[in-house]
């Protein structure tokens, strides 16, 4: 939690929240006497299987994200239903399961970009997309750039911020 907190990933606040609301309840459950099971037939779903289902959900993306080409998938590997999983995700965090994948997709595009050891093609193919154009389109979408034009002002960026030879 401190690693998350630290680095201020997008969703950072919803994860925190949701791991500090299950700590509270697992405390509040183990020292107090009071049974807080849901009775077999009940329409609502249990508050803490619905936040740690969530939980897995974002670790499971995140730790994923190279081998996840769609969200039936993902429910199937998981084994939980794809309206469930969608439904849930949307109810915990207000976005829809698709758009947080696609945002952890170009975070991680951006991180292989400017690593540099990778071309385009080979990120869009590492990240599931059809072809290097639906990455490219999805990456202008969300970024506001192209991937290429992001790289060439993100090094530009940094030679601007580093010395230059006359200026040594």
């Amino acid at each position: 939690m401190l690693a998350e907190f630290n680095q201020q990933l997008p969703y950072s606040f919803e994860y925190l929240s949701n791991c500090l609301e299950n700590i509270m309840i697992l405390t509040w459950r183990t020292f107090s006497q009071h049974n807080l099971r849901t009775e077999p037939g009940a329409d609502a779903p249990n508050p803490r299987v619905v936040g740690t289902t969530v939980y897995t959900l974002i670790k499971y993306i995140e730790d994923h994200i190279f081998s996840i080409p769609d969200i039936r998938t993902l429910a199937q590997e998981m084994h939980f239903s794809y309206t469930y999983i969608s439904h849930v995700f949307k109810q915990k965090t207000g976005m829809t399961l698709q758009r947080y994948i696609l945002q952890v997709k170009i975070d991680k595009s951006k991180e292989l970009i400017l690593d540099d050891r990778w071309t385009l093609s080979e990120i869009a193919n590492m990240l599931n997309y059809e072809s290097l154009q639906s990455f490219s389109k999805a990456f202008k979408k969300e970024v506001g750039m192209s991937p290429s034009e992001f790289k060439r002002r993100s090094l530009t960026a940094g030679e601007s911020s580093s010395p230059t030879p006359e200026a040594k």
